[in-house]
């Protein structure tokens, strides 16, 4: 006579075996097996944290499970299927907690990261470029004395005295708590600004007199 079951499994010894006993055998070792995905499942439907989609799958995929414990088709994570519209959520603004409170009073605060580009650090920055730009500014037009290296150094650390303040208009009106992706493209953006600026300043000190002169021939015209 063929095995029946899909699948061999150990009878239990000391017992008298009939087909009940094979089947109520073989259910609790599939119901064993896959309760861990089940449980998986059911916290993922339950979450309310998560996305709408994934607890509609997740309980899709919880209802699905069949007489012998398994879940049918795919696993926890569906695969992806081809979608003809894109899928614009991403670039939604991303809501925030009633008045900005984050978990609840009995939560410890967390601090971020330190970051040497941001924070105290990119106010520190922005003193030290201005500070450094004032006698950089004064040396040719009170003292007379122009060279290419001064004219050059202004230009790049006002290049960069730019960039920080749009990078701090940024942070300010597209935080990236709130806008997500929008401030990654707003920073990327201003990145690739700076680099176009600086190749400017390239071309500018190779092929003319530098900054210095535009300014004169604009301020006597």
């Amino acid at each position: 006579m063929p095995f029946r079951f899909p699948v061999k499994f150990e009878i239990p010894k000391h017992v008298y075996v009939n087909a009940r006993v094979l089947r109520d055998q073989f259910k609790r070792l599939q119901f064993a097996e896959h309760e861990v995905t089940r449980n998986a499942l059911r916290y993922i439907a339950r979450n309310e944290e998560l996305p709408s989609r994934v607890r509609v799958e997740a309980q899709l995929q919880l209802t699905s499970v069949g007489i012998r414990g398994s879940v049918s088709g795919i696993g926890i994570l569906p695969s992806r299927t081809l979608r003809l519209i894109p899928d614009w959520s991403k670039f939604k603004k991303i809501e925030q907690p009633p008045g900005y409170i984050v978990d609840t009073v009995n939560d410890a605060y967390k601090p971020p990261l330190p970051n040497s580009y941001e924070g105290a650090y990119h106010w520190t920055y922005e003193r030290i470029i201005a500070i450094t730009m004032i006698p950089l500014v004064m040396t040719p037009f009170v003292a007379g004395v122009e060279f290419p290296v001064i004219d050059a150094s202004l230009s790049a650390l006002l290049i960069f005295h730019c960039h920080s303040g749009f990078k701090s208009c940024i942070i300010d009106y597209i935080p990236k708590r709130v806008y997500g992706v929008w401030y990654e493209i707003a920073s990327k953006a201003l990145t690739f600004g700076t680099l176009v600026a600086m190749y400017g300043v390239y071309v500018m000190e190779t092929t003319s007199n530098g900054l210095f002169d535009i300014v004169k021939s604009i301020w006597s015209a």
